[in-house]
């Protein structure tokens, strides 16, 4: 499944946030969304969910998503982990997965095993409450969640938001992984040089406008990176 977003612009009541924002995102591709706190990322992923009003194109593949809801965005592949990491704190670790389906028995076991397989330790911690877990597994249970609704594209917001520095780097492998089997990741990252190290592109916005996209090594070193965190500073 190839994501193409054109022309797209999106905000909260009367105040538009993001302006003219073009990306693709194809299978297999991370798409980095990079900028200081306030450029628009999250604005941009709220309006891929169908959760805020937004314009312009949203297709996947040949089907226009401009106008679909929000659980017919998710139906068709397109899936969001939010920043703050959202599972249910009272639930175990297996009650948390098993929460997001609504498929046969056979096919919830099997995406039970991958997601396992990709994040080990939630099979250790399977009849634990989800409350009880750290701060770096329960963001490896928020993706997993996300995992068990079979994205086509998978959207991530600051997945290593309070992370220790080892789970963060063991995330983003496992980020890359992900990707790996073909699935499309459109990750926002506060840490560019992490997410510059896992991407297939990337863009840089600014006051809610893409500055800048390419190829990671060139948007890396050009400096235009510094020069957008300083300008919407001031």
């Amino acid at each position: 499944m190839k994501l193409v977003v054109s022309a797209l612009s999106a905000g909260y009541g009367n105040s538009r946030v993001v302006h003219d924002i073009t990306l693709m995102v194809g299978p297999g591709e991370i798409v980095a969304l990079l900028g200081a706190n306030g450029a628009g990322k999250t604005t941009i992923l709220r309006a891929l969910s169908g959760i805020i009003p937004r314009a312009g194109s949203i297709r996947l593949d040949d089907r226009e998503m401009i106008d679909v809801s929000a659980r017919d965005i998710v139906r068709a592949g397109v899936v969001h982990v939010p920043q703050g990491r959202g599972t249910f704190g009272g639930l175990t670790v297996g009650e948390n997965l098993s929460a997001t389906q609504t498929g046969s028995v056979v096919r919830e076991a099997e995406l039970r095993d991958k997601v396992c397989r990709l994040f080990p330790i939630l099979r250790e911690r399977w009849t634990q409450p989800a409350g009880e877990l750290s701060g770096g597994e329960q963001q490896m249970l928020a993706v997993a969640r996300a995992l068990m609704l079979e994205p086509r594209i998978l959207m991530l917001d600051e997945p290593s938001l309070g992370l220790a520095p080892l789970i963060r780097i063991e995330l983003f492998e496992t980020i890359r992984a992900i990707a790996a089997d073909g699935i499309g990741v459109l990750l926002i990252e506060q840490n560019a040089d992490l997410s510059l190290k896992i991407a297939s592109q990337a863009l840089l916005l600014s006051h809610g406008r893409v500055v800048a996209s390419g190829r990671p090594d060139e948007i890396a070193g050009s400096g235009i990176i510094e020069e957008a965190y300083l300008n919407h500073a001031g």
